[in-house]
């Protein structure tokens, strides 16, 4: 959780892309997270049309419901007040800090550095 924090994510490759989009606050990124915080149930129900859709063609939808589940996941965040007293136009900083400060820990923890 602290390489979360600092945006150094291990070493390697895929350790300086990670850190280098963790340090970026390009304006794409509050925009996604205010949109997915306000509207994610709604997302997620597109989404699993999108994944009913995928399935009737004959192909498993793992990233059309894997989207579904994380938007139902952020909304969830946003209604429990995870995100609250972020102000008018937070930084996506500000969107990671609040769901970083509430969650537990992950299955995954040990794994990052």
């Amino acid at each position: 959780m602290d390489g979360l924090r600092s945006g150094v994510i291990g070493d390697g490759e895929v350790g300086r892309v990670f850190s280098a989009a963790l340090q970026c606050d390009a304006p794409w990124g509050s925009y996604f997270f205010s949109r997915v915080a306000q509207h994610g149930r709604r997302r997620a129900e597109e989404m699993r049309e999108a994944a009913r859709t995928v399935r009737v063609a004959g192909f498993e939808p793992f990233m059309a419901a894997a989207i579904a589940d994380k938007h139902d996941w952020m909304a969830a965040q946003a209604g429990a007040g995870q995100l609250r007293g972020l102000g008018a136009a937070p930084p996506r900083q500000a969107f990671v800090d609040g769901l970083l400060n509430h969650r537990g820990p992950a299955a995954n923890d040990d794994t990052v550095p």
